[in-house]
């Protein structure tokens, strides 16, 4: 397993001691090998974890905010705001998308 962080000079040290504390309790396991920066868009998986964990932090702070109710359908509530797409749909997306190549996200 790898540990994939956007490149951010203000967190780069703290994902480091998360992974240091990581790796101290697990030496050996062999599914844990690397910590890797990179920039912002190098990875298309890279938007939706950030939203994942901003909608944990907003929801274990304070979940009636409007800011943890408007982004709970990311948790599975259910709920959709805007565009529920079907499997057909995101297949295409996603085809074209890697028909495009690296680095063509933004």
């Amino acid at each position: 397993m790898a540990f994939v962080f956007e490149r951010h000079s203000v967190y780069n040290k703290s994902a480091q001691v998360i992974y240091d504390a990581i790796f101290e309790r697990h030496k050996g396991d062999p599914k844990l090998h690397s910590l890797t920066h990179v920039r912002k868009n190098a990875y298309v998986a890279l938007q939706p974890a950030d939203y994942l964990a901003f909608q944990l932090g907003h929801f274990f702070l304070d979940p009636a905010s409007k800011k943890s109710q408007r982004g709970m359908s990311i948790l599975g509530d259910g709920n959709v705001e805007g565009v529920r797409l079907e499997r057909k749909q995101i297949e295409r997306m996603v085809k074209a998308l890697i028909a495009k190549g690296p680095g063509t996200c933004t």
